[in-house]
């Protein structure tokens, strides 16, 4: 049933039921609540580049390197600029569901996978590396349901990590990833993506700690 419009100023998008708005060009973020009221707005130095929502947490990066967690009042919790590439970029990034971990793509020349883990009330580096293939796009990362894994889409491939054993893992795929459904230990993880052909699903099967050792079981075209 139809209920209401609210006029915006920027692009919409839902995530961890929470509503937000980025600016149109795209140097600021805005929580708002239902009825379209914002709720705090915070304005960039840079354009965003990676934005991913927990309920408690948004991960914002920049095409300047640098990343942010806000809490519910709009405050920065954690700033970093990162550094260790010839041209520093956020291209990916997201935080597990305790707010625990932080990953990140960033970097050109090299391309740094990093995780972050909390110590206190601040985030230090527990894990780096550097990948062979660069993405020059915004990245679909995250993290399984079970807290097992963590994943981020690099190029022409899905990198896994075992966040147990710090190992990476790889799962081909071409084009652009759309979607990941990851439930975690001992399930399937379904990866959606389009490319020249079209549309795909596949699906991959993890056992315990060993995920995707064989790649994909079904890769269908939608």
């Amino acid at each position: 049933m139809f209920v209401d419009t609210i006029d915006l100023s920027g692009y919409p998008f839902f995530s961890a039921n929470r509503r937000f708005v980025i600016s149109y060009d795209s140097n600021s973020l805005s929580e708002i609540d239902t009825d379209g009221s914002v709720l705090w707005k915070k304005t960039f130095s840079a354009s965003l580049s990676s934005v991913s929502v927990t309920k408690t947490l948004v991960f914002a990066g920049t095409v300047d390197g640098q990343i942010r967690l806000i809490g519910m009042d709009g405050n920065i919790l954690f700033f970093k600029d990162t550094r260790g590439s010839r041209i520093n970029i956020v291209y990916g990034g997201a935080v597990s569901s305790d707010d625990e971990i932080i990953l990140t793509l960033t970097g050109i020349d090299s391309q740094l996978l990093t995780l972050w883990n909390k110590v206190d009330d601040d985030y230090q580096i527990q894990s780096t590396w550097s990948l062979a293939s660069e993405l020059r796009r915004h990245a679909v990362a995250g993290f399984s349901e079970d807290g097992l894994f963590a994943y981020v889409e690099a190029e022409d491939e899905l990198v896994i990590i075992g966040l147990k054993n710090k190992r990476l893992y790889s799962i081909p795929t071409t084009g652009r990833i759309q979607n990941i459904i990851f439930p975690g230990d001992s399930l399937l993880a379904y990866i959606m993506g389009q490319d020249s052909d079209g549309f795909y699903l596949i699906i991959s099967e993890s056992e315990g700690n060993v995920p995707f050792i064989h790649g994909s079981l079904v890769k269908k075209r939608c």
